[in-house]
């Protein structure tokens, strides 16, 4: 899986998560839409002064190009390709095509919900929206994961403090291509027999437990339903609150991550009918592998890659507090260390099945349910570890990510951010309208209150 110069371009052969992510972009293209499409947004405070900001941001994006070549990656029958950059001309043709300026565009929610739209082959492209001074950097999930692009918003900031474009075209930039996880970690080519079994067997555990409890009630024909334009809510609990919660959960020996999740899961009881809702909430629980991996693999040198592992979480529909914190405090608090287990190189055949799984659903449609309800819920932690209050003279007001969803299965983030606490739904309008979404977002407040505060 090692980067392999060609004539006239790089290319490196999928890995297991390249294949997964490149098959389910596929499913939207003809929409012209992306499921699981990223966008990271920070709310700048831009320098008084002459500097036209349009052309510092440009900058700053050419720049990167050359520490991060791998925003300009593109995928073609079943690789990666990296084309250096030639000249001055071939720099300013790149940055036409992937900085654009949303002059039409009242926010970044605003663009989310309804101008962006999927580039051809899966590249990065950065926005500047004047109106509400912010950037969106976004990125398909081929690139890299939420983490990963957490760290690529700083890069892009910290670049912009002072950017330098070079004025040397040799190719040398992709030299910093980053490697994928399985030539980091020295995954085999051929799995262990107990590594396969392993994988079959969480698959498995996952299949058997559905269906799963959602925000659609089971059979609700809205499921069906062709996939519409994006909207976003989110709550937020003040500093005040969100520290009262942070002890709370230190208390009861559990992390605010498995306290989100836990209130995300019981939330869903609320919304359905005890008398004919699932017994079982099923789902996947997410890892950020880097928390696993040495320097510099770890930090945003190699930020854009995907370094995300999964396991099923499985846990009654109508279960208590301490039963659900329980069971995903136990689940987050896994080790997927290589000296301490072999769930990182479990991950090839497992991603592998599922990617089988998920090809299988799409060639018979007609025998297959319709997609689960089920919230996406992922960590996002502390955003201060990842991007700083200013960088040289900007200052960053606020930040948020977001995530294009073409199913039922809302994407609920959640993260720390200058002492506060957030709480995002990314939902598709064609399966749920803006009240449902915040009723949903409210009872996992109050769930959160009444069991720790």
């Amino acid at each position: 899986m090692s980067w392999i110069q060609q004539d006239g371009y790089w290319s490196r052969p999928f890995d297991c998560h390249d294949e997964m992510m490149h098959f389910i972009r596929a499913q939207g293209e003809p929409l012209n839409r992306e499921h699981w499409m990223f966008m990271l947004t920070a709310k700048i405070a831009a320098p008084t002064g002459d500097k036209d900001i349009v052309d510092q941001l440009r900058t700053a994006w050419k720049a990167l190009r050359f520490t991060h070549p791998d925003i300009a990656l593109g995928v073609y029958s079943g690789e990666k390709r990296y084309y250096p950059i030639t000249d001055a001309q071939a720099l300013e043709s790149w940055a036409d095509e992937s900085f654009r300026v949303e002059a039409e565009c009242s926010s970044t929610d605003d663009f989310f919900s309804k101008h962006h739209r999927a580039p051809p082959h899966a590249n990065a492209t950065i926005h500047w929206i004047p109106a509400s001074n912010e950037i969106a950097l976004v990125s398909s999930h081929l690139l890299w994961d939420g983490r990963g692009g957490m760290l690529m918003l700083h890069e892009f900031l910290a670049t912009l403090a002072s950017p330098v474009v070079p004025t040397v075209f040799d190719g040398s930039e992709a030299k910093s291509l980053v490697p994928s996880l399985d030539e980091v970690i020295g995954q085999p080519e051929t799995p262990k027999p107990e590594w396969d079994k392993t994988a079959e067997g969480l698959l498995q555990q996952y299949i058997r437990a559905q269906p799963s409890i959602g925000l659609l009630a089971p059979g609700d024909p809205k499921a069906k339903e062709l996939p519409a334009e994006m909207k976003r809510v989110e709550t937020v609990f003040a500093p005040g609150e969100a520290k009262a919660i942070r002890e709370a959960a230190r208390k009861q020996n559990i992390s605010v991550s498995t306290a989100v999740q836990s209130a995300a899961i019981m939330a869903l009881a609320y919304l359905n009918d005890p008398a004919t809702q699932p017994e079982n909430f099923v789902a996947w629980t997410l890892y950020d592998l880097r928390r696993f991996l040495e320097a510099p693999f770890n930090g945003a040198e190699h930020a854009p890659s995907i370094r995300l592992g999964s396991q099923p979480i499985i846990v009654k529909s109508q279960g208590s507090w301490a039963e659900i914190s329980k069971h995903v405090d136990g689940l987050n608090k896994l080790s997927w260390d290589v000296k301490e287990s072999d769930r990182m190189f479990v991950r090839d055949p497992f991603n592998r099945r599922a990617t089988g799984m998920f090809k299988g659903a799409a060639a018979y449609p007609d025998l297959t349910p319709p997609p689960g309800s089920e919230p996406f819920v992922s960590s996002m932690g502390i955003f201060d570890d990842y991007i700083k209050h200013e960088y040289g003279p900007y200052v960053v007001e606020d930040v948020s990510i977001l995530c294009q969803t073409l199913t039922p299965a809302t994407c609920l983030h959640f993260w720390s951010w200058k002492e506060t606490l957030h709480v995002s739904a990314s939902y598709n309008v064609a399966f749920y309208d803006a009240e449902t979404i915040e009723k949903y977002l409210t009872i996992v407040k109050d769930i959160l209150r009444k069991n720790l505060l």
